[in-house]
C-alpha cells in the first residue's frame, strides 16, 4: 500500500509523486501561456487528435502508429520530443522581464 498525506494522492504514485518530490513532469508549466494549457496537456491534445485523425482516416493511419511510437519511447526514455518542441513556442515561453532588458549604467 502506498502512504498518502492528508487523505489525498497516495505518495510515490504518478504526477503527485513527481510533485511532491520537487521534480517536474514537462519542465516549464504555463510559462505565460495564454491559453492555460500546460505543456503536457497540450501534448496529450495534440496526441490525442493524431490518434483519433490516424484511426478515422485510413490514410492517416500511419500518423496514429508514430504517436504510439512516440509514446513508448517517451516512456522507456523519459524525453518527450514533443514537449520540448512546444516549449519554444512563443506562447510557452516566459515573458521577458523588463529588468533583465534595462541597460546597465
Amino acid at each position: 500500500m502506498h502512504s498518502s498525506v492528508d487523505g489525498k494522492a497516495p505518495l510515490g504514485v504518478g504526477a503527485k509523486a513527481k510533485v511532491v518530490s520537487n521534480h517536474t513532469l514537462t519542465g516549464k508549466q504555463h510559462m505565460g501561456s495564454t491559453s492555460g494549457l500546460t505543456i503536457d496537456r497540450q501534448v496529450r491534445l495534440i496526441v490525442g487528435t493524431c490518434v483519433l485523425l490516424g484511426t478515422a482516416v485510413p490514410r492517416l493511419s500511419p500518423l496514429a502508429y508514430l504517436m504510439g511510437a512516440g509514446l513508448v519511447f517517451a516512456g522507456i526514455t523519459n524525453t518527450c520530443a514533443m514537449a520540448s518542441l512546444l516549449e519554444r513556442l512563443p506562447w510557452n515561453r516566459e515573458p521577458a522581464s523588463c529588468q533583465a532588458t534595462r541597460p546597465r549604467h
